[in-house]
């Protein structure tokens, strides 16, 4: 055994070389079917817990991705709000959703403050926002991007040709939630007013503006007035809608039912109108998971022949070992070794490869699956 280590420790960088090709072809396997079991996992948890989903007619995987996973959300339709006013009269929560814009973080998603408790969502610092000026980030942007309590984040609109969007407006983090290894690590938060600002819906007016006329208590604004978006509780009184909370817009209402009779009901209810769909999730991904599972048979069966050519290659370069070492073999049965000592010597330098490779195998299999935990999935 000690003859082995110090053939090691003398060829060092071909030992090194040796023990990253085994690790590697040890862990791809295990890495990737983890990987892919919790990918599977993950699309089940966020499916199980958003029972209906009420959007746009289009493609369900495209809207489940995009209302469960904020992926394409900038290109989703929107429908008006008294759409989830109805849905809030039936039995069951109902959470409405603007997913139409992004930040230099990551997606924006505008909700209500009932999202957090729907998705069991708690905050680590800060609060949740009270105000269309706050903001609430994930844990993965505080995090990777150094975002905290206190910094400013400018949001605009995604149609950056349309001249009668509105300037860009800025957010206040007011808090940080805890890590819940979901898609919601990922994003930014606010209230759905922030957005009706930011695409004009919502706006004050400046008390200087000399086309400002108050007849009887009656403050009225010309229509050529320029629009104040920079929202402060000063101000907060003198913010006023220029169309009815009804017809304001929405992308997606996700709907969980306090009975699965009330869950048909709302998707018959839906079905019914014009240009919108209610669906079950976990129906539309299935197609997705099934996706998911034939590419871990397909790269079970892709590691099998590929690690037989890599030992195989192995096998030939340590009988290329064998033959450059021959002359010390003979060397030492020169000396009065005998040939099982020296064949031991062999096993037993093999199988320190072999022991290495396995232990960095483990250290490379748990730090590739904490890695995509923490920044991919």
């Amino acid at each position: 055994m000690k003859l082995a280590w110090k053939y090691i420790q003398f060829y060092r960088w071909r030992s090194i070389v040796f023990v990253a090709i085994l690790s590697v072809v040890m862990a791809l396997p295990f890495i990737s079917q983890a990987l892919t079991g919790y990918l599977v996992e993950n699309i089940d948890r966020r499916t199980d817990s958003s029972p209906i989903i009420v959007s746009s007619r289009a493609g369900k995987i495209r809207q489940t991705l995009s209302t469960l996973f904020f992926l394409g959300s900038e290109e989703s339709t929107t429908f008006k709000y008294d759409v989830f006013d109805e849905i809030a009269e039936k039995e069951g929560e109902a959470i409405p959703l603007l997913l139409k814009h992004t930040t230099k973080y990551g997606p924006l998603v505008a909700t209500e403050i009932d999202y957090f408790a729907f998705r069991n969502l708690t905050v680590l610092k800060g609060n949740l926002f009270a105000l269309p000026s706050d903001a609430v980030i994930g844990s993965s942007i505080a995090m990777e991007h150094g975002v905290k309590v206190g910094d400013r984040i400018k949001i605009q609109s995604n149609d950056l040709y349309d001249i009668s969007n509105s300037a860009p407006i800025e957010l206040m983090v007011t808090g940080v939630l805890d890590q819940s290894r979901s898609p919601d690590d990922t994003v930014v938060f606010t209230s759905l007013q922030s957005v009706w600002i930011l695409e004009g819906f919502l706006h004050s007016h400046s008390d200087q503006d000399r086309f400002k006329k108050t007849t009887n208590g009656e403050t009225r604004y010309s229509k050529s007035l320029k629009i104040n978006q920079n929202f402060s509780e000063k101000n907060l009184t003198d913010f006023h809608y220029h169309s009815s909370l009804k017809s304001l817009p929405i992308t997606h209402v996700i709907y969980r039912g306090n009975t699965h009779k009330s869950e048909v009901l709302l998707m018959d209810l839906v079905n019914q109108k014009d240009g919108l769909m209610a669906y079950r999730p976990a129906k539309s991904m299935k197609f997705v998971v099934q996706i998911f599972l034939r590419l871990e048979q397909f790269f079970k069966a892709y590691h099998v022949f590929w690690t037989l050519g890599t030992l195989l290659m192995i096998a030939l370069i340590f009988g290329l070992i064998v033959q450059a070492r021959n002359e010390e073999f003979n060397v030492l049965i020169c000396l009065g070794a005998s040939n099982h000592f020296v064949w031991l010597n062999l096993v037993q330098l093999v199988s320190i490869y072999l022991a290495m490779a396995a232990l960095s195998a483990s250290l490379w299999y748990h730090f590739s699956l904490a890695i995509m935990r923490t920044y991919f999935l």
